[in-house]
């Protein structure tokens, strides 16, 4: 839980010391604190409320379909895989292209961080 504390107190600490640091400094600290980010949210594992609907969701779409139209016309039977929710077009167009690139669940908690 620390780690989330962190997260929080960084930008906190950040919007203090603001006046007082040059502008490269105030560059170099938020891009740092980004890349934090999206390493902290990219490769979370077993994370959250979330964590096996989105786990099932990817399992149903790894490897099993040879074109992006077949997949989305299985869409439908993705809410008993994965209720409460109905994954859109475009999250299941990144779960399928990091299912077939082979960068798994971390690659698409990792695109999505990269979105946001």
């Amino acid at each position: 839980m620390i780690i989330y504390y962190i997260s929080i107190a960084i930008p906190a600490i950040g919007f203090i010391v603001h006046p007082h640091v040059s502008a490269r400094a105030n560059n170099i600290m938020w891009t740092g604190l980004s890349a934090f980010w999206l390493i902290l949210i990219g490769f979370r594992h077993e994370v959250g409320c979330d964590w096996q609907p989105y786990s099932n969701l990817y399992n149903s779409v790894e490897f099993q379909f040879s074109n992006f139209s077949e997949l989305l016309a299985r869409n439908t039977t993705w809410v008993e895989l994965s209720a409460p929710f109905t994954p859109g077009p475009g999250y299941t167009a990144i779960n399928w292209i990091s299912a077939l690139s082979g960068l798994g669940l971390y690659g698409v908690n990792t695109i999505c961080a990269v979105a946001i």
